[in-house]
């Protein structure tokens, strides 16, 4: 019997489109998913963030907080293999238009007000990332493929 993949999704500033996909993904493959995978943390299944260490972290959304760039280096530290998803993670945008805006007094208040950022930063941008997964939302049959070779890898591996 292999061991299970320790799989964890995180979410950042996005609309959590992409994380939908995801969980559409997971009812419509949900034995693959149950035989190959154990949840660490999904805030939308899991009560209670795990701070283990964990083979998968998948991410979605941009880093635009001090809070969440120190957060996601703690991810990439126990995490085997990050895989960032949809555009929010890749590029940023669109919650990096603020990137490009003149910064007049009244959004550096904004900015400094929130603890944000001076610019808003893809996942790639803040931490090194192994595989990546456009589309808005998440191009789910490239997600799926990732997933399937990252299982197969993991099954070779015993």
């Amino acid at each position: 019997m292999n061991k299970k993949l320790k799989i964890s999704f995180y979410s950042f500033t996005s609309c959590e489109g992409c994380m939908m996909n995801i969980l559409i993904w997971l009812y419509k493959n949900f034995d693959f998913f149950k035989d190959n995978f154990e949840i660490n943390n999904m805030k939308l299944l899991t009560p209670k963030t795990s701070n283990t260490k964990e083979d998968i972290a998948i991410i979605e959304g941009a880093i635009s907080s001090r809070e969440q760039q120190r957060k996601v280096k703690e991810i990439r530290k126990k995490a085997k293999i990050v895989i960032a998803i949809g555009t929010c993670a890749i590029t940023g945008a669109p919650s990096n238009n603020r990137n490009f805006l003149k910064k007049d007094e009244e959004i550096k208040k904004y900015i400094k007000k929130f603890n944000q950022l001076e610019k808003v930063k893809s996942i790639k941008e803040a931490i090194k990332v192994d595989y990546e997964v456009t589309g808005c939302p998440v191009i789910i049959e490239e997600f799926e493929k990732i997933m399937h070779n990252l299982v197969s890898k993991h099954a070779q591996s015993y």
